[in-house]
């Protein structure tokens, strides 16, 4: 089975995050390649504060939008998304060394990927069927005695058998309907797994 846009979304994205980490360390190999053949003089600074400026990046684009993205939250996630990924593509013009300015580009080209399966995994959940009251309910089966009339119970939204669109399935603890892929209910939390 072929993974649906949000996972895509985060993978795309973690691809970004490793990226900017190999910045993060060409930055600073660089800074030391430079302090060590040259001694420790101002050349080597930029080097530096680009390592520290990258590394600030990496965690905000950890925190705001890898998270949010593997918690299912795709509607947060989107706009940091797309923000870090378009600034992305702009640092890849600051920086001089053509080495470091690649891996500039490439994690803005991921993030904006990213952007796209979020947006997308984001309309799939808009589209899903919304019961009014939870999900619909089961008629148990009913095993009478003899001569009596069984009336009809219902079962529990906990272990009823329910039809469920393709490519979507309920939340046993509150009822409401998610993505088959989903590890956790966005409505109350519930893990599935």
């Amino acid at each position: 089975m072929a993974p649906d846009a949000g996972e895509t979304a985060r993978i795309v994205i973690l691809v970004g995050l490793i990226l900017q980490v190999i910045l993060v360390l060409l930055s600073l190999l660089s800074g030391f390649g430079l302090a060590f053949v040259f001694g420790s003089g101002a050349s080597s600074g930029p080097f530096f504060v680009a390592a520290g400026v990258v590394l600030v990046w990496v965690i905000l684009v950890y925190r705001f939008s890898y998270v949010p993205t593997a918690n299912e939250e795709y509607d947060s996630a989107g706009l940091p998304t797309l923000i870090f990924g378009l600034l992305s593509m702009v640092a890849f013009l600051l920086v001089p060394i053509v080495t470091l300015a690649l891996f500039s580009l490439l994690p803005g080209v991921f993030l904006l990927i990213g952007w796209v399966e979020l947006h997308r995994a984001s309309e799939r959940l808009r589209h899903l069927p919304k019961p009014l009251l939870g999900p619909p309910k089961v008629p148990e089966q009913v095993v009478a005695a003899p001569g009596s009339h069984p009336r009809p119970q219902y079962a529990s939204p906990t272990n009823a058998t329910l039809p469920v669109p393709p490519g979507s399935k309920y939340c046993a603890t509150c009822g409401q309907p998610t993505v088959v892929e989903a590890r956790t209910c966005r409505n109350c939390g519930a893990n599935f797994r």
